[in-house]
């Protein structure tokens, strides 16, 4: 059950640098990835660290980095790549290393530059082919599920160990949960969905204790 989070951009901004070209599906449909996005450029240069191109990402909710996946291009033209990936909380300071970091950001940067190998100020123009940029995470959000017309944590307080099954939950929000009730209840990764979980003497799936035969939703609450 992925979090489709590429849902989360509120905005995409692409600095052009020394190159020309575009940058293509910036949401591709890929529902594991915060972005994910193929570059095709012409790239004409001199020296090193010649700026290719920055895009800035912000998210409608704060996101925690967990990986970057970037596959390198195959060139002409005998230069390598350094890619930088920054971030920041609203208008604060952009910080560096924010992979797997445990910080949450609402402000991404991504820049690429690119050096001559050989060295000195040797001049280079040719093709870059596609190189495709993938950044994955974590919304900040807390989750509950329904199923029928109950709502459930996957907490293991409200895990019945006679029954064996989560027991429904009593919302302070009436019919719905609100606020209080994700802060109370909320779990934040759902993949604990998938992942062992132990109470007592038994180590159980928490996706397995739910009716197969009947839909399962996930509501997902901002946490504030």
């Amino acid at each position: 059950m992925p979090i489709l989070i590429n849902n989360n951009i509120k905005s995409i901004q692409l600095i052009r640098g020394n190159f020309s070209g575009n940058v293509q599906n910036l949401i591709d449909g890929d529902e594991n990835s915060l972005i994910s996005f193929p570059v095709n450029t012409m790239l004409i240069g001199r020296g090193d660290n010649v700026y290719i191109y920055t895009i800035i990402i912000k998210t409608k909710v704060p996101f925690k980095i967990t990986s970057i996946n970037i596959a390198q291009a195959n060139n002409n033209i005998g230069i390598s790549f350094k890619n930088i990936l920054r971030g920041r909380v609203n208008d604060g300071a952009f910080e560096a290393n924010i992979v797997n970091n445990g910080k949450f950001y609402n402000e991404i940067e991504y820049s690429s530059m690119a050096s001559y190998i050989g060295g000195g100020n040797g001049e280079y123009i040719g093709y870059l082919n596609i190189r495709e940029i993938k950044i994955y995470g974590n919304c900040l959000q807390k989750n509950l599920m329904k199923q029928a017309s109950q709502y459930y944590t996957i907490k293991s307080d409200y895990y019945n160990d006679v029954t064996h099954n989560f027991k429904p939950l009593t919302l302070t929000g009436g019919i719905v949960p609100n606020e209080a009730d994700y802060k109370t209840y909320g779990f934040d990764d759902l993949n604990l969905l998938t992942q062992n979980m132990t109470v007592g003497t038994e180590t159980f799936r928490p996706i397995d204790k739910f009716d197969k035969s009947k839909p399962l939703e996930i509501y997902k609450g901002v946490e504030k």
